[in-house]
């Protein structure tokens, strides 16, 4: 529902599910439309094999997204545990990682997510929805995603715009977002 007054209200995940988005090949398009940046650094001895030639060479391997979870009180536990399910199938079998943003309509969760950090299994929520707080926590660490995923059902308040790729998958509704790229998703 939305609303201003978040919860404090704590949320499980307790089961993994099966993945209902092909996560592999939207993080690759996103990854080819956004990784455009080459370096022309010193390779290593090793890696230098056309008489000292240096070729450019794309940076930055790793998928670097932030992922945000509306934790609000509309959201079912079923659909927070597909959310969170998602999030580790990403992590475990695209390479990705960043930060998982837990919010209804303030920031409850920020955890660094990769292979070597354990999605959390609770999440705070439960109150009403704003996605704003998601992008003003994002300005305010300075951080700049090569994707933000935002997992929602899009009954909530919605910021102007981002100055980054931003994929809204809307769970069980109809509500279209005023920027970014989306997608419907039945739970």
């Amino acid at each position: 529902s939305k609303g201003s007054v978040p919860s404090e209200l704590g949320r499980i995940a307790k089961e993994e599910k099966a993945t209902s988005v092909a996560w592999q090949d939207i993080l690759a398009a996103y990854i080819q439309r956004t990784n455009d940046d080459f370096t022309f650094t010193k390779p290593s001895r090793r890696s230098l094999g056309l008489d000292g030639i240096i070729l450019p060479s794309a940076f930055g391997e790793k998928v670097e997204i932030v992922i945000a979870v509306d934790t609000s009180g509309s959201i079912s536990n079923d659909q927070l545990n597909q959310y969170l399910s998602d999030t580790a199938f990403m992590i475990k079998n695209c390479g990705a990682e960043g930060y998982l943003i837990g919010c209804d309509s303030a920031v409850h969760d920020f955890h660094e997510i990769g292979r070597d950090q354990p999605i959390p299994e609770r999440v705070g929520g439960g109150g009403g929805t704003a996605f704003e707080p998601v992008f003003e926590r994002l300005e305010e660490e300075a951080i700049v995603p090569q994707i933000l995923i935002y997992f929602t059902d899009g009954y909530g308040s919605f910021p102007q715009g981002a100055d980054f790729p931003v994929l809204w998958v809307i769970v069980d509704s109809s509500v279209i977002p005023p920027f970014g790229d989306y997608i419907a998703v039945k739970s």
